[in-house]
């Protein structure tokens, strides 16, 4: 396994010689870069909700083979509503409920909504070979959709997912993983003390 951070991973056994890669949550493209400098001829599409770091994002990458959409992926297309929070990385599509002072909400406004099902139809690639995405609550609709359709699940090799259960709950999640396990090989990151992200990979 090739881990990228703290978060993501995969499988590079798996990766053709001419990649596609997919970030879902990118925030200002590190892992973006990094895949690219490990993969020079591959392709990344990266996603970002956040207005602020969707300009960031694209400043960062504008030199690299990397196309940037500012728009969330919720697993169905429409409009959705966006929160920042002074802690940057409780930016999520969810109302946070807790009054940390990290988490109290600097603004929100509506941004455009995509689902995987759209996100593929744009995509200059056929299929995906790995997915990677950490979009704060957003990961269970997403799922929802890999399990609903499955010209979709068919079309992305492998996805390495940021699970927050301390949002929905442990029990939430779990019950997820056991649906997915019908589709997917669930390879659990064996690092200790690191964040709970699941590989997925088609069986």
């Amino acid at each position: 396994m090739n881990y990228l951070d703290g978060f993501f991973w995969y499988d590079e056994s798996l990766i053709g010689d001419s990649p596609t890669f997919v970030e879902i949550g990118s925030r200002t493209g590190q892992v973006a870069k990094e895949l690219i400098k490990r993969h020079p001829s591959s392709q990344v599409i990266v996603y970002e909700a956040s207005r602020d770091n969707y300009k960031h994002l694209v400043k960062e990458t504008s030199h690299l083979p990397v196309i940037a959409h500012n728009e969330a992926v919720i697993g169905h297309d429409g409009t959705v509503t966006f929160h920042e929070y002074e802690n940057w990385e409780s930016n999520s599509v969810l109302a946070r409920h807790k009054v940390q002072s990290h988490r109290r909400l600097k603004k929100q406004y509506t941004v455009a909504a995509t689902s995987l099902s759209t996100m593929l139809e744009v995509s200059p690639s056929d299929t995906i070979d790995a997915l990677f995405t950490n979009c704060e609550g957003a990961e269970l609709n997403i799922a929802k959709e890999l399990l609903q359709r499955g010209h979709v699940r068919e079309r992305i090799g492998q996805l390495c997912i940021s699970f927050h259960g301390r949002i929905f709950g442990q029990e939430k999640v779990d019950s997820m993983l056991n649906r997915l396990s019908e589709h997917y090989r669930i390879v659990r990151d064996p690092r200790e003390g690191k964040y709970d992200c699941v590989l997925l990979i088609l069986k």
